[in-house]
């Protein structure tokens, strides 16, 4: 795995998420997460806020490629009341707990106890959104990506700015 954890890691510094100009879509933000490392999230408090969601699982090598770049961009953002991180797995708790330990990891995880985001569409992982304040999808990235880069801190600033 670390063989694959490695070249996704190149391919994810190449492949930069945009904005979906032409992505439509809202996201209903109703019922509740299950936190694994942290507390469960009524998803009506996301209301107006920005909204980065990641669907992952400790067993893919692109999920596990893209988690430190991720943890940098949380880390940067994590004291901005505006900005909710949401890392969507499946994932038995223990197993995450023992997968966010060895790595350091700090990022809030939950588990979808019923399919909260049904507008959500994705088949493979890992995919991420990110959400305006208004709920729309603004960014639709399935496969690894470099997600501390430029690029999506302007998009994030972008997004900020909008009111």
């Amino acid at each position: 795995m670390l063989i694959q954890v490695k070249l996704q890691n190149v391919l994810g510094y190449l492949n930069q998420p945009k904005i979906e100009e032409t992505y439509q879509g809202k996201v209903a933000l109703e019922g509740k997460l299950g936190g694994i490392n942290v507390d469960d999230l009524e998803v009506s408090n996301l209301e107006n806020k920005i909204v980065v969601i990641n669907y992952w699982a400790t067993w893919c090598p692109p999920c596990v490629a893209e988690m430190p770049s991720f943890q940098k961009l949380y880390d940067q953002y994590q004291d901005n009341p505006e900005v909710i991180f949401l890392f969507l797995t499946a994932d038995s708790g223990k197993r995450v707990y023992t997968f966010l330990n060895e790595n350091r990891f700090t990022f809030p995880v939950y588990r979808e106890r019923e399919t909260v985001f049904q507008e959500l569409e994705h088949t493979s992982i890992p995919t991420t959104f990110i959400l305006n304040r208004k709920g729309e999808i603004k960014v639709k990235k399935t496969g690894a990506a470099q997600w501390n880069s430029q690029k999506v801190h302007k998009i994030l600033s972008s997004l900020l700015a909008e009111k």
